[in-house]
């Protein structure tokens, strides 16, 4: 019997070893635009997007991106800056975002299955008391 739990113990400790072993790099973006009118969050798994795929994903769009930058920080600046227009234009919450995106013709899925997850958005709010007439 005790054999058997310093068995347990050592498999366990060796499978904690291979778990710290294993590199799972998640990157967590917090944008906020117009100094905080509108927000996003995303998170990028590199283990499951590469960077080759980030940048094809990037190029789909012709997107004027600085390629001298982290491949994966323009990415999630680029799905940022489209989770809030997305927000803003259909006023969708999160979900609704999500589906946005699910039915655009070249992104994928932000649910993370493709090592792009969609945390929070938060579109802008365009209130008719904003708007100032300049001329009649």
């Amino acid at each position: 019997m005790i054999m058997n739990i310093l068995s347990l113990l050592k498999q366990a400790y060796k499978t904690n070893i291979n778990l710290k072993k294993t590199k799972i790099m998640i990157r967590t973006y917090k944008y906020a635009y117009d100094f905080g009118s509108a927000y996003a969050t995303l998170e990028i798994d590199t283990d499951v997007l590469s960077k080759d795929d980030a940048t094809q994903l990037l190029n789909f769009f012709a997107w004027d991106w600085d390629n001298e930058n982290d491949v994966y920080d323009e990415l999630a600046k680029k799905y940022a800056l489209s989770a809030i227009k997305f927000a803003t234009h259909n006023s969708h919450n999160l979900i609704g975002v999500l589906s946005d995106f699910k039915e655009a013709e070249g992104y994928p899925e932000l649910n993370g299955v493709y090592g792009i997850k969609l945390i929070y958005v938060e579109g802008l709010e365009i209130e008719e008391s904003e708007l100032e007439l300049l001329e009649r």
